[in-house]
């Protein structure tokens, strides 16, 4: 009969699978070297380890597993994760292993944003708006016979004109930015003899 201070079956055990501490090993074989109760109840755990061993294997060696890898195989259904999940997966997989590429594309994306955003606004000053060309100078020659009409819209655009004056070969606009009255020139008629 077992003392009240002897190892229980879970020590006993353990010590068989190899499970002990080496401090409670130690103390474990020093015990069953004194206790004959234990090395007995020992030994019957090792029996009948043994036994089961030998008879898992008998069933083992007599199991048919013909066709057992085509039986689970063909049990197999393909599983396809919703869409979310796999750009999830996708991007976990780009952040862990190609972290370089992303920040670079990301960065590269960024700046082709900012390029858009400041080019955008350069092109519509030297495009003027919506594609219509603007205007920079204006310059006139005092000598020939055109002179500028300037007229100013209520969003301050100015809209110029050159009118051709064969008539009045030097035009003084003044500060009045309105059209000066030119007779239409006449048209020539016809001499005997033409048509």
């Amino acid at each position: 009969m077992a003392d009240a201070h002897c190892t229980t079956v879970q020590q006993l055990s353990a010590h068989l699978d190899g499970e002990l501490s080496p401090a409670a090993r130690v103390a474990l074989e020093a015990h069953l070297d004194g206790c004959p109760s234990c090395r007995g109840r020992l030994a019957a755990l090792r029996a009948v380890g043994e036994a089961l061993r030998r008879q898992f294997e008998a069933q083992a060696e007599a199991a048919d597993f013909s066709g057992f890898t085509e039986g689970v195989l063909a049990r197999l259904r393909p599983h396809r994760p919703p869409l979310g999940e796999r750009l999830q997966v996708a991007f976990s997989e780009w952040k862990t292993h190609r972290s370089g590429a992303l920040w670079g594309g990301l960065g590269l994306a960024a700046a082709a944003l900012v390029a858009v955003l400041v080019l955008l606004p350069l092109g519509r000053e030297a495009g003027g708006e919506a594609g219509h060309p603007s205007l920079q100078a204006v310059s006139t020659d005092e000598t020939s016979h055109v002179a500028p009409v300037v007229l100013k819209t209520e969003r301050g655009d100015a809209i110029i004109w050159l009118v051709d004056h064969p008539d009045r070969p030097s035009l003084n606009l003044g500060t009045d930015a309105s059209v000066p009255d030119v007779a239409p020139a006449p048209t020539a008629r016809p001499k005997g003899g033409e048509l």
